[in-house]
Formats: structure tokens, sequence, C-alpha cells
């Protein structure tokens, strides 16, 4: 299996999604009504493509299974994926990683899995009634975006988000190879780029809700001044132009309690991050050495933020990183050595390998 040929790439609309197998180009899916509802249904060519290929299996759609999830277990040094014919295309890069390792021999025994890519927790997977269908010999683990524990239903662990196994959900126009590629680009590309401007850039959507209490919504209020140190971004740029800004700035998802899928990709963008400290745990926070606010980051409050309608706290970050250079430099080379050290390819394969032994 050649890496570069398989590995999904995905484009950043629904009805523009493709898919590349063994050079080709299928569309990956199409909408059609069901139950007065547009759902998304994969070719049946792609699937036949899958089973055959890389060891994907269907289970009947009777609710056990959510479409944006999965059942992953290895046993007598067999791989085998299931899904519902309603897998969403989030899926795919789980699909393509766990074949790799496969492939590569990288892999060894285990029970199980649940791993979902939906931005949030779900807590409705019915993890016993998985374990009784796969015979699981142990608990179903869930694996999720971001680490996360409801009273009385259970607990997901931090795994790779699916920003990170395929890079082109990111930004189709940025990344066009599979993660490997992908990381080798940016960390190399952003390296030696001009700064253009001596603010802060936030890229993302901006909600607008009837209470005003959404984070982005006041980020966005905040920032929409033409002598603002910070800029809200919600126009589609190129994911690659932040680097053109000395400071990048990331938060949650668009839904509160939702990761960040692409915070992965800003530790390899050569820049100082402002990072946000009451958000959701992803899995390099799970690390035995995870970054650390004023080493690798700049660490800010989102609640605060809302609370105070104030970037104050932001503010006196930014003034203090602008009149004290060798700061500056410290923190974002601190930040690029940890992205090589603990965010490379190598790193999240074997963050996965062990994730699953």
């Amino acid at each position: 299996m050649n890496i570069d040929e398989s590995w999904p790439v995905v484009g950043t609309k629904l009805q523009d999604g493709k898919i590349c197998v063994g050079g080709k180009y299928f569309n990956i899916f199409s909408r059609i009504g069901y139950n007065n509802t547009n759902r998304i249904v994969f070719e049946d060519k792609l699937f036949k493509i899958l089973k055959a290929e890389f060891n994907v299996h269907l289970i009947p759609d009777d609710g056990t299974l959510h479409p944006k999830a999965l059942v992953a277990m290895r046993r007598d040094d067999i791989l085998k994926i299931y899904v519902n014919q309603y897998m969403v295309h989030h899926c795919l890069g789980f699909i393509w990683l766990l074949n790799k390792l496969q492939y590569e021999n990288k892999l060894i025994d285990f029970e199980p899995i649940v791993y979902h890519s939906k931005f949030r927790p779900i807590y409705k997977i019915n993890t016993l009634k998985i374990a009784k269908m796969f015979k699981a010999r142990e608990k179903v683990r869930v694996l999720g975006a971001v680490t996360a524990t409801k009273k009385g239903v259970g607990t997901e662990e931090a795994f790779l988000s699916y920003y990170l196994m395929v890079s082109s959900f990111t930004d189709i126009n940025t990344f066009k190879w599979s993660t490997m590629k992908s990381i080798e680009y940016l960390s190399t590309e952003t390296k030696n780029m001009p700064i253009l401007y001596n603010k802060i850039i936030f890229k993302g959507h901006r909600l607008i809700t009837k209470k005003g209490q959404n984070i982005r919504q006041c980020l966005y209020e905040l920032a929409n001044n033409p002598k603002s140190f910070i800029e809200f971004n919600d126009k589609r740029i190129p994911f690659i132009d932040m680097a053109q800004y000395k400071y990048i700035l990331a938060m949650h998802g668009l839904n509160r309690g939702c990761h960040d899928g692409r915070r992965f990709w800003l530790f390899h963008m050569n820049r100082v991050l402002f990072l946000p400290i009451d958000d959701a745990r992803q899995w390099f926070n799970e690390l035995d050495n995870p970054p650390e606010p004023w080493i690798h980051y700049i660490p800010y409050s989102e609640q605060r933020i809302v609370k105070t309608k104030s970037l104050s706290e932001i503010e006196e970050a930014y003034n203090k990183l602008e009149s004290n250079s060798e700061l500056y430099n410290t923190i974002k080379n601190n930040c690029s050595d940890y992205a090589k050290k603990y965010l490379s390819y190598e790193a999240v394969e074997d963050f996965v390998i062990k994730k699953l032994s």
C-alpha cells in the first residue's frame, strides 16, 4: 500500500468530497432522503474497495453504532473495522491510519474499541451492546477528540482529531497530501515566512446568539476595531496565511465543549500561540510531557472574555511580548521544538500504537 496514493484527501464541502484510492478519485458519498432528512451515504463502489483493501465491514444500522463512529479490533494478527452505511467521511483518516500501521506490522492485537469523530463527546454509545456483539474480552473503550467524563455514563479518552488524520479537512488549499507530508510542508514553509502583521490573528466562523454569551461573538465584537491588536478573520483564507501574523489565537470549536481540531497544526506554524486554558483536553495534553503555559504557548481564559467583555488579559500578554523580543523568540522556538519532538508524524504513530495496545 502506497500511503501517499491511498491517503484520503477530502474537500471542505460535502458535495465536493472525493477520496483517492489507488491513484483514482471517487465521489465518497451521495445525498438521499431518509426519514424526511438528508443523509449521507457512501457509494457502493467505494464500500467494495474499503472492504477488499482496507478491512472495512458493514454492520446493520440499528442504532448500535453512531454514524460518526466505528469499531476496530485486531485478533490473531487480523485487523477488522466495522461501520454502518451512514458512516461519515470523518472516519476515513482513522481507517487509513490503522491499515498503514497494520501493513507495516506496527500493530499488536487489541480488543474492540470505538472511535468517533464527532466534535463533542458522544455519551449514547452502547458499549455493553458492542461488547456483546463483538465478544469483547474486556471493557470497550471509547476514543474521541477530547478527554471527557460524564457521571453515570462513562469516559471518553482523548485521541486524534480527524483534522489531524485527514489534513485536508483543515484546509484543502494548504494541505493536499498525507499527514506526514503536510507536517513537513507546514513547518518548512512557515519557518522563513516573513511577518507582515504585528497582530494576533484568529481565523474561524463567528456565531450570533440571542444571549450574546458566545466566545466567538464576543471576540469578534471586541476585535472589530481598526486600531485593535487582534484581528478576527471569518473569511476563507488559506490556513498557511496565518503565519503572516506574529501571533495566532486558538479557541474551542463552534459549540461549547467542541474540540479545536486545528490546534495540532498551529504548533507547526513557527509562531507564538495564544491557547485557552478552560477548554477540553486533547491527546497531547495527556502526554507525560504536555505543552506548558508561558513556555510553549500563552494561556488565556475564554470564559473571562465572555464574563468581562474585555480582551485585557490577552492585551497584557501581547504588550509583554512586544516589549520583550527575547521572550517572544524563546516561546516561539520552544513551541517549534515541542512540535518537532512530540507532535511529529512518528510521535503520532507511537501514540496511536500505545493507545491501542
